[in-house]
């Protein structure tokens, strides 16, 4: 199943077994058995040099291990793939979306 199928895929799944969450848990085991991780082969494709790629994952590691550490002791919430930007050059993580680290959720809203 490509990956374009699988939202559209679990959207059905959720539909057909409404509430029933044991069906739930086992048809997202089954979908779940169909991906493979594949982060590690984005730091090989990216870079293709040895040097280069270690230079990658080692930005990534440092930056996704920084970013966690500041992050509890700030208390940040709000942490999601759709709030963190991976930079394609350097690996590094980027945090977006910091609204509720600053208040600013709920600004213009009554």
């Amino acid at each position: 199943m490509p990956h374009q199928e699988l939202w559209p895929a679990i959207v059905n799944i959720q539909q057909e077994h409404q509430g029933d969450l044991d069906k739930l848990v086992e048809a997202f085991e089954g979908l779940k058995t169909r991906f493979r991780p594949v982060m590690r082969h984005y730091f090989t494709e990216k870079h293709k040099t040895p040097i280069a790629w270690f230079a990658m994952r080692l930005n990534y590691t440092r930056s996704v291990a920084t970013t966690s550490i500041v992050g509890h002791v700030l208390g940040l919430g709000d942490r999601h793939t759709a709030n963190i930007l991976l930079d394609n050059m350097s690996g590094q993580v980027i945090h977006i979306d910091l609204g509720i680290a600053f208040d600013q959720v709920g600004i213009g809203n009554p």
